[in-house]
């Protein structure tokens, strides 16, 4: 045998001979305190819970300020429309526009004693002309000028016929 040549003791004594080694593992861990965590997580949720309610108060609170200005304008808009509408019933108002029609048209106020009022006939293109005064006296003048009347106002019927 090849292995009886071989000297694995270099002498006789009874501890010379090297022993196996039985290596103690030990293990490392980590001694975590469960309760500094939960006190760490816990005053980190309550600082977010915090920073979380006082971005909603701020933002509440800049929301009711612009409520307010915003009601400001609309009183202003509505006080605003109130002058205009006064503006436009004081310029439409038939004082106003008969002041202008006088003023700037040249227009002139009719005369009340005399209306007339016209009707077309069927039988002929001459229209029939009514004249009603309030003075009896002029009823001559009237007369007179009811036949011009008629004349003029049967050729303006007869012209309008023309050109339709």
């Amino acid at each position: 045998m090849v292995q009886a040549g071989y000297d694995y003791a270099k002498s006789w004594e009874p501890n010379s001979y090297q022993q196996p080694v039985k290596k103690v593992i030990k293990r490392t861990s980590k001694k975590s305190n469960l309760g500094k965590k939960r006190i760490v997580s816990l005053c980190a949720s309550l600082f977010i819970y915090a920073l979380v309610a006082v971005y909603f108060c701020i933002r509440s609170a800049s929301l009711g300020y612009e409520i307010v200005h915003l009601e400001n304008q609309i009183s202003q808009l509505e006080n605003a429309n109130q002058r205009i509408e006064y503006q436009i019933a004081q310029e439409s108002s038939l004082g106003k526009i008969e002041q202008i029609a006088i003023t700037e048209l040249g227009m002139c106020k009719p005369e009340k004693h005399i209306s007339v009022a016209a009707a077309p006939t069927a039988e002929s293109n001459s229209t029939s002309v009514e004249i009603s005064t309030e003075n009896k006296e002029n009823t001559n003048d009237t007369q007179v000028g009811s036949k011009s009347l008629k004349k003029i106002y049967a050729s303006l019927m007869f012209l309008a016929e023309r050109n339709n």
